[in-house]
């Protein structure tokens, strides 16, 4: 965070060309619970001012191409792409799914994790993605939307498959292990290599519950 030349709060950066850059933050996001309470969600208002295509909307995206080589510089696997904060309406979701999946695409040759709270998000970010860069990697399927393994076979992706339960969280290591069980034999009934198939067994804050983190372990262990 800093000052524009002319006094407006704006994101403050290095490019990668080594020059001094400025994200002005539109006052729309100052009046956000997150921005009055100081956290300046930097990644979605960089998102917005692109999608919204404004006369700063080039400078976003030279922002996002800055934040997604970090990622390559570091080594990732996969980038990350969830737009569930991007706006209430699933429609503006789905839209801002495809935008972002293809802006992203245009400054890598990293395949992409989509990631969303809805299938349907999922599916839009699916059918923008470029699969001649890689197969991108669905996150994630559980109990609660097994439905999303069908995504899956549709688009011949990898996908991350968690230990959450129908209607809630696992509780201890039993559940973990019971509801990751289910998903992978339900993934691998419809024809998924089990080479596709990453495990999340759910890490809770050990902070809240101490046993939290064995319950992790031990599931990891047995599965």
């Amino acid at each position: 965070m800093g000052e524009s030349p002319d006094g407006r709060e704006a994101i403050m950066w290095t490019g990668l060309d080594g020059a001094d850059r400025h994200l002005v933050i539109p006052d729309k996001f100052k009046k956000s619970n997150d921005y009055q309470e100081g956290r300046v969600k930097h990644v979605q208002i960089a998102a917005h001012v692109a999608y919204d295509g404004g006369d700063d909307a080039t400078t976003a995206l030279e922002y996002i191409r800055w934040v997604v080589q970090r990622q390559v510089d570091a080594g990732v696997d996969y980038l990350d792409v969830n737009t569930d904060e991007f706006g209430f309406k699933h429609e503006e979701q789905q839209a801002a799914m495809r935008f972002m999946v293809k802006a992203v695409q245009s400054m890598t040759d990293k395949p992409l994790s989509i990631d969303s709270s809805l299938i349907e998000t999922i599916a839009a970010g699916m059918e923008a993605y470029d699969a001649s860069v890689g197969r991108p990697l669905l996150n994630s399927a559980s109990l609660e939307r097994i439905d999303a393994l069908d995504l899956v076979v549709k688009h011949q992706c990898e996908v991350i498959i968690t230990a959450a339960g129908e209607s809630g969280m696992p509780d201890g290591t039993a559940q973990r292990v019971d509801h990751a069980s289910h998903m992978i034999d339900a993934a691998i009934e419809k024809g998924i290599a089990l080479s596709d198939i990453q495990a999340d067994l759910l890490v809770f804050p050990i902070s809240v519950d101490t046993t939290f983190g064995l319950h992790y372990l031990d599931a990891v262990r047995i599965i």
